[in-house]
């Protein structure tokens, strides 16, 4: 039950087949095994004191040797993080703060700078990578088992500092077992990821198309019309703000999976009406907690459910006293599967997963189970925007907008999107009486977080916010306003 364990199995009578291809670039299963099987017999560094003994980070671009690379140092028993290139300086120093890495490798497309902020050492990690290791880490990882330790991923937290959550070895390889057991024959098709492998959606899908022998395509969103029309019969991994530009593809695909965001009803239709013959497939989860729910939406479903229960996973919605409530009754809602992560490094969230005790766990989302254990997801149950797939924090943008000298006070909620699932709206109370100049607070913006982060609309207000009785912004009040505009 070890990640990648089915491709770096040898021997393989189909070495020649491609494991993993994009533009200009690819590697056949043979090539993917023995840059695997070379760095896992490099990275020989892991502290077993501090807590740190055999973590390691990985700053990469979405190229075939990334996947390689990761599989090999699973394989070595190494817990692996994925920092995304496209994080700005500071996001990527708290994601690497709660990583607390022994080791950072780095491929040649990367930057490098401020990634380590204590004596390391950089040695030639072979093929193009850079290795950044934590002086006097030089003991070998160990051999991995089920409960091992081997992806770290990173979702937004309270304030924008990143959670880290852990997976086990087991815990992905249950889930690629429920998942292809469900999906049949689809699963196992050529997967197109248009997204980036740092989100464990994109991870997901590549991982599991090694692991059931076929081959991965990664592309740039752009080109996913492209990509399907060149893989016919493949499977594509989105999220919904993806799915429209399936929907003018002229060629079809076998099989969409969606999750990342709720797929509204409108947006599946007129999917199946574009592409009748392609399978259309929505799960729902959160990062702590992997699959949730399911479904196919051939099947006869109500209409904005998010299916019942993924295979081994079992569902309660229940109220503030930790009470199941009534069918059709909106509560908290709780999973509990051999699927849910081992928990969280660094210093514990503040908004993270919860546990009631014997095995179920909450993200705080809300919904309703109907008397079939069909599940609807009525709202999170923090502040998070969901936008294209895309967990955004308000706090993070909040504090970086207080920092603009004609900003006084702001707050950020998501409001309802078409494509995007929710667009991020700043509400600014300015400083001096005037509106900031909005290129100003773009500019601004610009040097602290991520693009995919910042606002898509600003409203300029002279009334002070609604607050909440600690303090904070009362941000369901103000959408609520924003909505009756």
């Amino acid at each position: 039950m070890i990640v990648g364990s089915p491709i770096m199995a040898r021997p393989d009578d189909r070495g020649d087949a491609p494991a993993v291809i994009a533009t200009g670039a690819g590697l056949s299963r043979d090539e993917f095994r023995s840059i695997a099987e070379d760095m896992a017999a490099r990275a020989r560094w892991s502290c077993p004191d501090g807590g740190r003994g055999g973590v390691i980070g990985i700053v990469a671009t979405p190229a075939p040797e990334m996947l390689a690379v990761f599989t090999g140092l699973a394989a070595a028993g190494w817990c692996v993080g994925v920092l995304d290139p496209g994080w700005t300086p500071s996001e990527t120093a708290a994601a690497l703060a709660q990583l607390d890495p022994s080791a950072i490798l780095v491929d040649s497309a990367s930057r490098v700078d401020g990634l380590l902020h204590e004596d390391v050492e950089a040695e030639d990690a072979g093929r193009g990578w850079t290795a950044f290791v934590r002086r006097g880490c030089r003991s070998a990882p160990h051999r991995p088992s089920a409960d091992t330790p081997f992806y770290a991923g990173f979702t937004s937290g309270s304030g924008g500092r990143p959670k880290t959550f852990v997976r086990s070895h087991g815990s992905w390889w249950r889930s690629f077992d429920g998942f292809g057991a469900w999906v049949g024959t689809d699963a196992a098709a050529t997967a197109i990821i248009p997204g980036p492998l740092a989100g464990s959606h994109f991870l997901f899908g590549a991982l599991h198309a090694l692991h059931a022998g076929a081959p991965v395509v990664l592309t740039a969103p752009s080109r996913l019309e492209a990509a399907v029309a060149e893989h016919p019969g493949c499977a594509v991994y989105v999220v919904p703000a993806m799915l429209p530009a399936l929907c003018a593809a002229p060629v079809s695909p076998a099989a969409v999976f969606c999750a990342g965001a709720a797929l509204a009803p409108s947006l599946a239709e007129r999917f199946r009406n574009a592409h009748p013959r392609a399978r259309l497939v929505e799960y729902y989860g959160a990062s702590e907690l992997s699959f949730v729910t399911i479904r196919d939406h051939a099947d006869d479903a109500p209409d904005g459910t998010a299916g019942q229960a993924f295979p081994g996973v079992e569902i309660s919605v229940r109220d503030e006293s930790g009470e199941d409530v009534p069918a059709g009754t909106v509560g908290t809602i709780f999973a509990r599967s051999a699927l849910v992560f081992d928990g969280y490094r660094g210093r514990p969230p503040e908004s993270g997963a919860r546990t009631i005790g014997d095995g179920w766990w909450t993200v705080g989302d809300r919904g309703a189970l109907d008397r079939d254990g069909h599940l609807t997801v009525a709202g999170r149950g923090t502040s998070l925007i969901i936008c294209g797939g895309v967990n955004i924090q308000p706090e993070e943008i909040e504090a970086a907008l207080v920092d603009h000298p004609d900003v006084a006070a702001c707050a950020v909620v998501g409001l309802p999107h078409p494509r995007w699932g929710e667009q991020v709206c700043a509400v600014i109370q300015a400083a001096s009486g005037k509106a900031p100049d909005r290129g100003g607070l773009r500019t601004h913006l610009a040097a602290r977080i991520s693009s995919t982060k910042r606002p898509h609309r600003y409203v300029f207000t002279d009334e002070p916010l609604p607050r909440l009785n600690g303090g904070k912004p009362d941000r369901r009040a103000i959408r609520d306003r924003l909505l009756k505009a």
